[in-house]
């Protein structure tokens, strides 16, 4: 294949991609500069805008800051970052020789500031309005931890997540819960961590010493629902079943799994 990179000031983009047969792949980013006036919050210097790949198909991407607690900085100033806000695929027809939008993902977040902060994701058919999918990630955030808290490593790490697919009409086929519960592991250093930033705004936190955070256990439920796809499939889907994987070692690799169904 044949590359081209576009270079302004210190940043590199990759822009097309020539595969040795078909069309090519095709990367656009958001300018540094619109008008004489600088990217830096409307939607993200060189943040990545479309994907078009040889098959005529297009992803659009929008970006916005949005304020993330980080545990780094004063009560007051709450750093702000981009962050991903739609996802919109498109087809090109061949018959009108114009973009069609498929499908639209629009991202709600939690700043981070409370434990159990949750991000939300919905992905709904862009002609019809229709829900196809919908995801909820529920996080540790930083909650009401206390001066040397020692459940501080938490925070950041995903309590669970749900996932739901559904048909044409709407209608829920399958839903997919993972619940985690983790625990610290053998000690990497002895290192102190400080934090300046948390619910009380005074004082310090510290994590010491400092270890591997590795899966307790993690519980992978499918439910299967009642609703049919039209047209319906020529075998029944299999029953809902659970998943639980334990026995971590320091590194994330499983020592057991346990599955059943109903």
């Amino acid at each position: 294949p044949q590359y081209a990179l576009v270079a302004d000031r210190t940043v590199n983009s990759l822009i097309y991609v020539v595969p040795p047969e078909g069309n090519p792949w095709r990367f656009e980013y958001y300018p540094l500069v619109v008008d004489d006036v600088e990217m830096l919050w409307a939607s993200g210097k060189w943040l990545l805008k479309t994907v078009e790949s040889p098959r005529v198909a297009r992803t659009t991407y929008t970006w916005a800051p949005e304020i993330l607690d980080t545990g780094a900085q004063s009560c007051s100033e709450v750093p702000a970052f981009h962050a991903l806000q739609t996802r919109q695929t498109s087809y090109f027809s061949a018959d009108d020789e114009e973009w069609h939008d498929e499908a639209t993902t629009t991202y709600t977040y939690a700043n981070g500031g409370e434990e159990g902060a949750t991000t939300e994701v919905v992905t709904t058919d862009s002609e019809t309005g229709v829900v196809l999918a919908t995801a909820e990630h529920v996080f540790h955030g930083w909650g009401d931890y206390v001066f040397f808290d020692t459940d501080l490593w938490k925070v950041g790490l995903t309590k669970s997540s749900t996932l739901t697919t559904m048909n044409d009409l709407g209608e829920p086929l399958e839903t997919v819960t993972t619940t985690n519960t983790w625990e610290q592991g053998d000690v990497v250093s002895v290192d102190t961590r400080r934090t300046s930033r948390w619910v009380a705004c005074e004082g310090m936190r510290q994590l010491s010493p400092v270890t591997y955070v590795r899966p307790n256990s993690v519980t992978r439920v499918v439910e299967r629902h009642d609703s049919v796809p039209d047209p319906p499939p020529p075998e029944p889907d299999p029953a809902s079943y659970t998943t639980v994987s334990t026995n971590f070692d320091n590194w994330g690799n499983v020592g057991l799994i346990a599955e059943w169904s109903d």
